[in-house]
């Protein structure tokens, strides 16, 4: 069980030195307090990549895990 505001995706790629958190919302809904204190700190470690992404995003999204 993740704590609250955990992000939904923790993706690691280590040929690539990859290690990505994402938090996931449908369009238009915006992440609660406790996932944007996450997505924050998270942003503050070196290496560590963070995004909040929403389906209307999918090209964008896509590109970034190529």
């Amino acid at each position: 069980h993740s704590p609250a505001g955990f992000p939904d995706l923790v993706l690691v790629h280590p040929s690539q030195h990859r290690v990505i958190f994402a938090e996931v919302k449908r369009d238009g809904s915006e992440p609660t307090p406790s996932q944007m204190v996450w997505l924050n700190t998270l942003r503050e470690c070196s290496g560590v990549e963070t995004y909040l992404w929403h389906p209307s995003e999918w090209a964008e999204i896509e590109e970034r895990l190529q």
